[in-house]
């Protein structure tokens, strides 16, 4: 009996935790679960490719890069990739590096990044509603459809998504540890060489210390953190500084904030997709109706209004940061933007907004138990509206009704087993036929290739690769250019096949030694560049 008393007090102490615990796993499951079932054919290829050499080229003519710009890469062109900074590439590298060429390598970062913010969202609600409002918000997001596709993707976001929440949590822990200033400082400087867009974080930190009272200007720690930003922007202000040097402008980002004109970099799409104020305002709520589910929007609108009316009759401050933290996130959705992987970093305050409420009525009303089914409802409603959208290979019902619409960039249209297909074909064997690169940076990661490739007692093999021009270019750089570029395999779309090889086609490479061909056909319009959106 006294065994089975501690046993009940050791869970009541440690129920928190052990809620949070399971919540955590939850969320695991729901991100691991068929992680690499879907096609790469998204913005997460530009950084997988270059990723797994550190390389900033991605064979597109046009958007070169400084890589291609010398005759010798410049030292300080490692610093930085021409469009983004260099953190989500090194650690796509290492993941890539441990678990080898594939997309669990290449999403599971963002799997682990989706799990941190969870818990940094939690620790949010704990320090602004306590545990219980943390615990509900975290919950919440551990299902929700719109967070659960950023951190199924292998792009940035994730990452930047999660040192914002661990900026602002870090901020508000700071009231009772002032060195938690530190971490706040360490997550600020890592989210800005992770990507521009998590410079939103510097607002949301000075909202919570002017909000909370934070003491700041008097604490050795807050200035120490300010010098781990400075530290950790450093590589990226170098790059920025030789590349002006050098070429007269900034990299693509900045040069584009600024307005500079890129002769290499004329071509624009991101930029283009932005549009003027109004397409953004627009953008921002379809970017919401595409990837909530409709009850998810309905109630935490209805919390942020409800959010308004009680911090306008009481002093609730952790209401009051909350949207002070969402008007901060619309007017920098106005400044760059309202595309998918930007609107997604409002996501946790809705889910706290939405947690708050949902504590208001369950702990705090007279219907306790009406209110706790009714949550409960909504969130099995929830948890199968994401699973359906994202974890069946074919999801049932009307888009936005039982399945979001991002679901478009989550979908299988054979390039994974296309892809599976040839890394099996090619196990084991060398090419025969490597040609001569235009760069010598190319022409050193195919030496490398090819002595790594003899180490292991691979087997030359006389094999040419071409591919229909009008498979997905995204998809057929990830699938079939990443042989070319890192292994020395010959090829090529059939544009560029025909055009090398004129009348003569095969013979062509017969000529020159080759034995096989392996063709590869659209099989409908799925494959097509104007199938994917």
């Amino acid at each position: 009996m006294p065994v089975f008393l501690m046993a009940v007090n050791w869970i009541k102490r440690h129920r928190y935790a052990m809620a949070l615990a399971a919540i955590l796993t939850l969320a695991l499951c729901l991100r691991l679960w068929r992680l690499a079932a879907a096609d790469s054919y998204t913005d997460e290829v530009l950084y997988a490719f270059r990723a797994i050499g550190l390389v900033d080229y991605d064979t597109s003519s046009a958007q070169t890069t400084p890589w291609q710009w010398f005759a010798e890469v410049p030292w300080w062109a490692r610093l930085s990739f021409h469009d983004h900074p260099l953190i989500f590439f090194l650690v796509e590298h290492w993941s890539i590096s441990l678990l080898g060429v594939n997309l669990w390598a290449v999403r599971l970062p963002s799997v682990l990044a989706g799990l941190a913010t969870i818990f940094f969202t939690y620790l949010v609600g704990r320090e602004i509603s306590g545990r219980r409002t943390g615990l509900l918000a975290a919950l919440i997001l551990s299902f929700q459809s719109y967070h659960l596709w950023v951190s199924r993707l292998g792009i940035q976001d994730s990452l930047a998504l999660m040192w914002v929440m661990g900026a602002l949590a870090a901020a508000l822990l700071a009231r009772r540890n002032p060195r938690f200033w530190l971490l706040a400082g360490i997550c600020i400087g890592l989210g800005v060489v992770t990507k521009y867009t998590t410079l939103i974080a510097v607002p949301l930190v000075c909202l919570a210390a002017i909000i909370y009272r934070v003491p700041w200007r008097r604490t050795r720690a807050w200035w120490y953190g300010l010098a781990l930003v400075a530290a950790l922007v450093l590589p990226s202000v170098l790059y920025n500084i030789f590349l002006y040097r050098a070429r007269g402008h900034f990299d693509f980002q900045i040069s584009a904030a600024l307005g500079q004109h890129v002769p290499e970099w004329t071509f624009r799409l991101g930029r283009l997709q932005v549009g003027d104020l109004s397409d953004r305002f627009i953008n921002f709520w379809k970017a919401l109706v595409y990837a909530n589910s409709q009850a998810f929007n309905i109630f935490s609108v209805l919390a942020v209004a409800w959010a308004g009316v009680c911090s306008w009759r009481r002093p609730e401050r952790g209401l009051r940061l909350l949207l002070a933290g969402l008007l901060a996130m619309g007017l920098w959705f106005l400044a760059i933007g309202s595309a998918y992987r930007f609107v997604v970093m409002a996501v946790p305050f809705l889910a706290l907004a939405a947690a708050c409420l949902w504590a208001e009525m369950i702990f705090l009303s007279r219907r306790p138990r009406v209110y706790l089914a009714l949550f409960a409802l909504w969130c099995l409603w929830e948890l199968g509206f994401s699973v359906n959208t994202f974890l069946r290979p074919r999801p049932w019902g009307p888009v936005f009704v039982t399945q979001a619409r991002i679901n478009e960039e989550t979908r299988n249209y054979g390039f994974n087993q296309l892809d599976t297909f040839l890394s099996a074909e090619l196990a084991g064997s060398l090419s025969y036929l490597i040609g001569d690169p235009d760069y010598n940076f190319l022409d050193r990661i195919l030496a490398a290739a090819v002595r790594r490739q003899k180490e292991a007692g691979a087997a030359p093999r006389s094999l040419v690769i071409v591919y229909d021009n009008r498979l997905n270019f995204l998809a057929s750089l990830w699938t079939l250019d990443r042989h070319l570029l890192y292994e020395g395999w010959p090829v090529m779309d059939e544009n560029f096949f025909s055009q090398l090889t004129g009348a003569e086609r095969e013979e062509y490479y017969r000529r020159q030694g080759a034995k096989e061909f392996i063709y590869i056909a659209a099989a409908g319009p799925q494959v097509l560049r104007s199938g994917i959106i």
